[in-house]
């Protein structure tokens, strides 16, 4: 089972934030910057306090340069994710 093949049965087992969440780490892993936050941003409109999307999301944002938009990210994860970054 590739990569992918897995994510996509995430999609059907695991809550929809945490899946939206996979499939835009897989993008962000392949480099594919505004399809991973196009997922990303389905993962944190479906839960706005799901810090791990918003910490990936800035991720995105960082990798081509968009300092502003990333630093926004990391603040509202740092937010929700006081303690553990």
């Amino acid at each position: 089972m590739t990569l992918y093949e897995y994510l996509q049965l995430m999609v059907v087992v695991l809550p929809v934030q945490v899946s939206w969440f996979a499939v835009g780490c897989y993008y962000l892993s392949s480099g594919k910057q505004e399809l991973a936050r196009r997922y990303l941003s389905k993962s944190t409109s479906l839960n706005r306090v799901f810090g791990p999307a918003w910490l990936a999301y800035g991720h995105s944002f960082a990798a081509e340069n968009e300092h502003d938009q990333a630093m926004a990210a990391y603040f509202t994860a740092s937010q929700l994710m006081k303690g553990l970054i």
